[in-house]
């Protein structure tokens, strides 16, 4: 059994990978991926694509050649609130698409047509996991919700609108969609990003800054939550 862990933004993946003790080798995949193999833990890192349609044929041809059983997105994101700070741990209670917009066929806001489903919820043991990870690490950790997009925001006017529409916490471009493929394939989901930036106006001066360290964290979060007991 084995645990799809989709790894947005990384730029040193490989070299994540290598400083964990356990065996770690490259997979043919439609992707770059490893598999590494933990404390009875079977992991598989996939560099995973930001905009949905690529990352849904990834993921659809990653379930078909590996037995996965959980599925993690895992990465950095944008804080909508000016809490919490860069350098913490935004753990998703659920995800959502704000860019699917089907209202003028009278369906709800964000609401993915064939599913009829809007908010895609996280496995509660996971987010157990990711928090007892985080406090093992010793980092400050917030769960909240996830609103993404195939776009990155820095906009003041949006991320409040988006806030007061969804009530949403975090944003980023794939953990709506990672978590509309997890429902369709039943499978536990989980999402685990450093807070890279504030989705604001200072949005695409920091996040080039801050996003290698963001997405590390995470990394070391998600090892942690996953290889070793909560």
């Amino acid at each position: 059994m084995t645990t799809l862990v989709l790894c947005c933004g990384f730029e040193n993946l490989p070299q994540l990978l290598a400083g964990e003790t356990g065996e770690v080798r490259a997979v043919q995949s439609p992707v770059p991926a490893y598999s590494l193999a933990a404390q009875g833990q079977a992991l598989l890192f996939a560099q995973a694509p930001s905009t949905k349609v690529a990352l849904a044929r990834a993921v659809t041809l990653l379930l078909k050649t590996h037995p996965v059983t959980r599925l993690i997105c895992l990465g950095c994101a944008g804080a909508l609130s000016l809490e919490p700070e860069p350098g913490a741990i935004a753990i998703g209670g659920d995800a959502l698409q704000y860019d699917v917009d089907f209202v003028g066929l009278g369906y709800p806001a964000a609401t993915v047509p064939h599913t009829g489903a809007s908010v895609f919820a996280c496995d509660k043991s996971l987010i157990t996991a990711a928090q007892s990870a985080a406090a093992a690490l010793e980092l400050k950790c917030h769960v909240g919700r996830f609103v993404s997009a195939d776009r990155f925001l820095a906009c003041d006017t949006q991320r409040h609108n988006l806030r007061a529409a969804f009530l949403a916490d975090f944003a980023d471009t794939e953990s709506g969609s990672a978590g509309e493929l997890a429902a369709a394939h039943d499978l536990p989901f989980a999402i685990i990003k450093g807070v890279s930036n504030f989705a604001n106006y200072r949005a695409d001066a920091d996040h080039p800054l801050y996003r290698a360290k963001a997405c590390e964290l995470a990394f070391h979060v998600c090892i942690e939550g996953l290889t070793k007991p909560i």
